[in-house]
């Protein structure tokens, strides 16, 4: 956070005044109910990152690549940029694979295992 405070002086980086921001109004416990909390465990953006990259595994290789360099870019800038710990991703990622799998069993179980039978038209 030293490094990011300093870069700020140099380069403005928006991310530090949001930050700032957020935590004076959790400290004041003031503000819109946008900003009375502060939550950053499991990480929701590396959550959704990792659940692009499920959605898109069986794809294309170029789709399934960019959503893999999108989520390493969305793990490694949540932590560089101060809003996350490492291990807010790491929950965010044992939660997401579990419930990726459950959510495929029971999508299954939802299509009819049995096809069923098609008419021929008459002719």
């Amino acid at each position: 956070m030293h490094y990011l405070r300093a870069t700020n002086e140099v380069w403005r980086i928006p991310s530090v005044q949001i930050q700032e921001l957020l935590w004076e109004n959790f400290s004041a416990n003031k503000g819109h109910a946008m900003t009375k909390g502060i939550s950053a465990m499991p990480s929701m953006h590396n959550a959704q990152a990792l659940l692009l990259v499920l959605a898109t595994w069986n794809k294309q290789l170029l789709l399934r690549s960019l959503c893999l360099f999108h989520l390493v870019l969305v793990f490694l800038g949540s932590i560089h940029l101060g809003w996350h710990y490492a291990v807010d991703a790491y929950l965010a990622f044992a939660i997401v694979v579990p419930a990726w799998v459950v959510a495929g069993w029971v999508a299954r179980s939802w299509v009819d295992p049995q096809p069923r039978v098609q008419l021929q038209p008459q002719t």
